[in-house]
């Protein structure tokens, strides 16, 4: 019997090691550093997340710093494919960061297991106006069912309708195969210790304008980065 409470508890801890957040203990910042894809998005502000939404991005790298985190994500501005780069600085609140972007930006870590997906839980303020965004990554350009369906889960538990999740891991039903392959080359061939270039100056209105559709079913037009200004990057 002893044995077997023994062996319930070891369990018990390793699956709370499979978990973690920025709030937490045991969340190790090291780990989610290196090569992630955009697999789900989610605002309480849909717009923000559709054609033109300024928060139509997607991740290709995050980087681990001091004190700091950077992104690096692709988006549309004036109709090309750009690379932009955002470094989120710590806050005074444990697990919290800070960045500006269109506003200014709070978030933390809700869960990840560093290995498979992340997700994030950001609130943008702007003009005494406020949303909520939501981002699950995965290392993999998608995930599980069983991952998105938690996801969904804690959008709603923030408030976000499942009518305001967009799926951006299904855009093979709606594109070209070998648009989409040339998109996720580009970020899966990159070299782990590629040194980055200074980020380009961002000016104006932000318009990212990659198109998929949304979770978990409905389907609306496409639109992808062209794959000719991809290809000479």
């Amino acid at each position: 019997m002893k044995l077997l409470l023994l062996c319930l508890e070891l369990t018990l801890v390793c699956v709370h090691a499979e978990e973690a957040s920025s709030e937490g203990q045991n969340f190790n910042v090291e780990k989610i550093n290196g090569k992630w894809f955009s697999i789900l998005l989610a605002s309480d502000k849909r717009e923000k997340i559709e054609e033109h939404g300024t928060m139509r991005v997607f991740v290709e790298h995050i980087d681990v710093l001091e004190n700091s985190l950077a992104f690096k994500f692709h988006t549309v501005i004036d109709e090309e494919c750009t690379e932009i780069y955002l470094v989120a600085d710590k806050t005074e609140k444990a697990g919290e960061y800070s960045v500006t972007y269109d506003g200014f930006n709070t978030f933390t870590i809700l869960k990840t297991d560093y290995d498979n997906y992340i997700m994030f839980h950001l609130i943008n303020k702007k003009d005494e106006e406020n949303f909520q965004l939501m981002e699950l990554f995965g290392r993999e350009p998608d995930l599980s069912s069983d991952i998105k369906e938690k996801f969904a889960k804690l959008c709603e538990e923030h408030g976000i309708v499942r009518e305001n999740i967009i799926d951006l891991s299904n855009a093979m039903d709606l594109v070209s195969e070998r648009v989409l392959v040339l998109i996720r080359q580009i970020a899966a061939s990159r070299p782990e210790n590629e040194e980055w270039p200074e980020p380009p100056v961002l000016s104006g209105d932000f318009s990212p304008g990659l198109q998929h559709h949304p979770f978990p079913s409905i389907q609306h037009g496409v639109k992808f980065c062209d794959p000719s200004i991809m290809s000479h990057r």
